[in-house]
């Protein structure tokens, strides 16, 4: 696993809680550690081109003709919570599983973040969980004739 170190500004964190207001939803953490890690791309290569993702992923850059795909997920917690990372579709598990990273940002919500670089079978494994959907049942109605 390869970890950088990342700070942002107090503005770029309060622009960031503006656009992405936190809603109860992991979705809204998920919404700005992609910015997060669009930032991090930006910082290293300014000539970084990011592209719409095509393959899984939430993230793709484009250096130099080479793109590059990331699944990207985020938690405010300061540890990067294994038991809480989850990976939700087949189109995300085919690309991991063939090699695609997978990038957690942690201590989202601050300005002092750290990006966890992670591969399939070196890093983590993926563990199928069983998941029911809940239906409404429908009712008869019977004061209808049938």
């Amino acid at each position: 696993m390869r970890t950088v170190d990342f700070d942002i500004s107090k503005e770029r964190l309060a622009g960031l809680k503006t656009r992405f207001p936190a809603k109860g939803k992991n979705s809204d953490i998920g919404k700005i550690a992609v910015e997060i890690v669009r930032d991090y791309f930006f910082s290293v290569n300014e000539a970084t081109v990011f592209k719409a993702c095509k393959n899984g992923g939430d993230v793709t850059t484009c250096i130099e003709e080479i793109e590059t795909h990331y699944e990207t997920k985020g938690t405010e917690r300061s540890d990067i919570s294994f038991s809480k990372l989850k990976v939700s579709g087949w189109h995300c598990h085919g690309p991991l599983v063939a090699g695609m990273e997978l990038v957690r940002v942690i201590n989202i919500g601050n300005t002092k973040m750290q990006i966890h670089f992670m591969k399939y079978s070196q890093d983590f494994l993926l563990q199928p969980e069983p998941r029911w959907s809940v239906r409404k049942i429908k009712k008869l109605n019977l004061d209808k004739d049938v």
